[in-house]
């Protein structure tokens, strides 16, 4: 009987819409519970497995290998359990306490050792790499596969589905022996730098993932700067809009593309995170939902957005500041995006994914790019 083991990173995530970047480390988590910051990794694993029981309708038996404690989710388990074709096995248990990432390298070497073929998890790039630590030091050959759920705030690895629901898609079409595997990259970045602007990803290993065309995302790059240029050129077209706006507030978020913008209206803005300028006046930086929210109360606003490297996401990913209630105050016809030409040659879509399925239901199907002076394309918009 086909074994899959189900691990749950329980503070990944948290520290995006809190402006954090991420929750590694004892301090950075109790900031993000003083923001108030709310977890979200168990209900990205309850997506998945509800989004993977509407695809399972013809796989033979299976059996779970489950987490308790922190680790695990006792919704998913009731919701397994309930399926005759489903057997579940408590592998690991880590109690009362909070879990740590030295459990999250136990869990996955003991399921490894009990025959897991696949392990599912939901968290970011510091959970992928405590799992690869855990299956390579129990030695079992062949290794699980990996396959992530998306759950945390930096995710560069290329382990991870678009969204929940397109992991559970994978993990039917890979018990009926319809995906393709892949090696995979795990990789990572120091939080503290990413804090202070400086986006540098290590490449930590790889692991072996079950792949859907279009499912499974790609490592975000890195790249140099070589289309200066035609940045500079998009951004001084929106600046001058911002200039002579005195109406709205605009939110500028992550990426190097908008960052020119930023430079180009002289503040003093954040690389990698959300600031808030009325014309030329920094009126923010390094926002969250909450500061956002507060501003927009009795005001009007506009979000510029640009993809976040070759991944193709503009919201769900490096963006996650943007919540859906702001969204919703701003208003989609209120955002705009722009992209050099390069970068969109490199992605076929954009991906839209902001945990709320009903407003990602309310992007269009194509939205405008600004890719130089009055130049625009058209590119698809794809929910994650």
């Amino acid at each position: 009987m086909l074994k899959i083991g189900l691990i749950i990173n329980p503070i990944a995530g948290m520290g995006g819409r809190v402006g954090l970047k991420g929750t590694d480390g004892e301090l950075t988590y109790s900031e993000a519970l003083r923001r108030g910051a709310e977890p979200v990794s168990h209900d990205r694993m309850q997506q998945f497995i509800r989004s993977f029981l509407i695809h399972s309708s013809s796989i033979d038996k299976i059996h779970f290998l489950v987490c308790r404690g922190s680790m695990g989710n006792g919704q998913v388990e009731s919701i397994l359990a309930s399926n005759e074709n489903f057997s579940l096995t408590e592998c690991y248990d880590t109690g009362s306490r909070q879990s740590t990432a030295g459990d999250t390298v136990k869990a996955a070497g003991k399921m490894a050792e009990d025959g897991a073929g696949l392990i599912c998890f939901a968290g970011g790039d510091g959970t992928a790499r405590d799992l690869l630590s855990g299956i390579e030091s129990s030695e079992i050959d062949p290794a699980p596969l990996l396959l992530g759920v998306p759950a945390g705030v930096k995710m560069h690895s290329s382990v991870f589905a678009i969204s929940p629901e397109a992991a559970g898609e994978i993990l039917s079409s890979y018990l009926k022996g319809t995906t393709s595997t892949e090696q995979r990259e795990i990789m990572d970045i120091d939080e503290e730098d990413y804090r202070r602007g400086i986006l540098s990803a290590k490449l930590y290993g790889y692991a072996s993932v079950p792949v859907l065309s279009g499912m499974v995302q790609h490592s975000k790059s890195v790249q140099l700067m070589d289309e200066e240029m035609e940045k500079k050129a998009i951004a001084e077209e929106i600046a001058h809009d911002i200039e002579v706006d005195n109406e709205n507030i605009y939110f500028l978020g992550a990426g190097t593309t908008v960052y020119a913008v930023k430079e180009k209206l002289g503040i003093d803005g954040s690389l990698l995170g959300v600031d808030a300028v009325l014309g030329r006046k920094m009126m923010g930086k390094d926002l969250w939902d909450e500061p956002i929210l507060e501003m927009l109360e009795g005001k009007y606003g506009k979000i510029i957005l640009t993809p976040i490297g070759r991944q193709g996401f503009l919201l769900g990913r490096g963006n996650q500041q943007f919540s859906p209630r702001v969204l919703k105050k701003v208003g989609i016809q209120n955002i705009r995006i722009i992209s050099t030409r390069g970068k969109l040659e490199e992605i076929e879509n954009l991906i839209v994914y902001t945990g709320n399925r009903v407003l990602d239901d309310q992007f269009p199907k194509f939205m405008k790019v600004l890719v130089g002076p009055d130049r625009y394309k058209m590119v698809r918009i794809v929910k994650g």
